[in-house]
């Protein structure tokens, strides 16, 4: 974590089935296709007074023309979203 420098860990996984509900045209070059997406945030739950959002990591596993690959997992841009 930035903020308190501790561990972060699994907090949620955005599955694949997602993208059927998103009416996207699977034709498309660029079509939002993934394998899975993983989002770590801070073991802690820290929060800094004044701050409103706290840093997220978010793995992507990416498909290959090839199928599923090992070690085809990236990490997105930090993602911030608001604490509670």
């Amino acid at each position: 974590c930035p903020d308190c420098h501790g561990p972060r860990t699994f907090e949620f996984q955005i599955m694949p089935q997602l993208i059927n509900y998103l009416a996207i045209d699977h034709s498309a070059a660029d079509a939002l296709d993934f394998g899975t997406v993983l989002v770590y945030s801070c073991k802690e739950n820290c929060h800094k007074s004044g701050k409103h959002y706290q840093h997220e990591i978010a793995l992507a596993q990416h498909f290959s023309e090839d199928g599923m690959q090992g070690g085809n997992m990236h990490a997105g841009p930090s993602v911030s979203v608001e604490s509670k």
